[in-house]
């Protein structure tokens, strides 16, 4: 299953869009797709998560550890972590 992420908001910051999900993980290792052509840099802001620490976010790849621009893989979660991503890219 994907990891179930809702779009709280999307706005431009000068030259950068910004995407912000609340992102809740349904197992170990997912993918977030954010929808814009590039990540530039993102922040992590957790709600509820165990693993916090053990958690590792990379940006432009895919699941299969492979270039995905546009896209947030996230591994190392526990089922059930939940998670803001504030995300800036164009």
């Amino acid at each position: 299953m994907a990891y179930s992420v809702t779009v709280v908001d999307k706005t431009v910051f000068g030259n950068k869009r910004v995407c912000i999900f609340d992102v809740t993980a349904d197992a170990q290792s997912g993918v977030v797709e954010t929808g814009l052509a590039r990540v530039d840099a993102f922040d992590v802001g957790p709600v509820s998560m165990a693993t916090f620490s053990l958690v590792k976010f990379r940006p432009n790849i895919s699941a299969a550890s492979a270039a995905a621009n546009g896209s947030i893989m996230v591994s190392g979660a526990a089922s059930g972590d939940r998670f803001f991503i504030t995300v800036y890219g164009k």
